[in-house]
């Protein structure tokens, strides 16, 4: 048995209640001698809340950054 290919990516998946989620995926083919594929080691890994946690954070970050410019240009008209 030799492991020949080995895929890494993301993806979004749609559950069966229809909601997508966005997952981190490794697959890995395992052939044998004759180079047909014998069996696959799969590892998915769900990143919604990840991805749910960094737009949040990139949100926060874009309000901080307007509140910013708007503190300072109020201090520049007084």
């Amino acid at each position: 048995v030799h492991q020949n290919e080995l895929e890494i990516g993301e993806a979004t998946l749609t559950r069966k209640d229809g909601r997508k989620i966005n997952i981190y995926r490794r697959i890995n083919t395992f052939r044998n001698v004759q180079g047909k594929p014998d069996f696959y080691y799969v590892i998915l890994d769900d990143l919604t809340e990840k991805k749910q946690m960094e737009s949040y954070q990139l949100h926060s970050q874009k309000m901080e950054t307007i509140g910013n410019l708007a503190a300072n240009l109020a201090h520049d008209l007084n």
